[in-house]
């Protein structure tokens, strides 16, 4: 089972909103985006955003919610359908979160799974981030 419309909700509750919180000496800024039009959970995810834009990839962001085995629900970062891949962005590893991610490629086959680390976040930013528009 797939609940679609789950970045309506995600809508309805940042809009308007940026929400900076910390968590060890990094920071994040959730909220709304104007130049994309919708909410992001962080910088990164606003810049990777871009980004796709950017290289003109069709995409959607956090757009279907999955439930797993364990009771738990897992919302992929974006959606590329030419490809039929979700990809997860991950700025540092947390098992949590990472466990989720390898549940739902194991649960999940008939979907592609890409995980993008920092490692490939910072290429990206070297590469693109002057030329993309609103980089943060």
């Amino acid at each position: 089972m797939v609940v679609k419309g789950t970045n309506r909700f995600f809508k309805k509750l940042f809009k308007g909103r940026r929400i900076p919180f910390s968590r060890g000496r990094m920071k994040w800024k959730s909220g709304y985006r104007e130049d994309l039009g919708f909410s992001v959970r962080s910088g990164w995810e606003a810049n990777i955003c871009r980004w796709l834009s950017f290289m003109g990839y069709d995409f959607q962001f956090e757009s279907r919610m999955f439930p797993l085995s364990n009771g738990k629900y897992y919302i992929p970062d974006f959606y590329l359908p030419e490809t039929n891949t979700y990809m997860e962005l991950k700025g540092r590893e947390m098992e949590k979160s990472m466990n989720k991610f390898f549940l739902f490629q194991r649960e999940y086959p008939m979907f592609n799974a890409k995980l993008m680390d920092s490692n490939e976040y910072r290429e990206i930013e070297k590469k693109y981030g002057k030329h993309v528009p609103n980089w943060e």
